[in-house]
């Protein structure tokens, strides 16, 4: 399995770069942005939550 994982792994990395939608480099970088700040605000969100805020 791991073998297999190690061959046909190139093929699943271009299938989700490239295969599935096509982003100029804006909606790139618009994409990571909204999606850096979901994750650093669910963080936030957790820590003040585990912390009793």
């Amino acid at each position: 399995m791991a073998l297999g994982g190690l061959i046909q792994s190139r093929r699943v990395a271009e299938t989700l770069s490239r295969g599935i939608t096509a982003l100029d480099h804006g909606q790139g970088l618009t994409a990571n942005l909204v999606t850096t700040g979901l994750a650093l605000g669910a963080g936030v969100y957790g820590l003040l939550r585990a912390l009793g805020a």
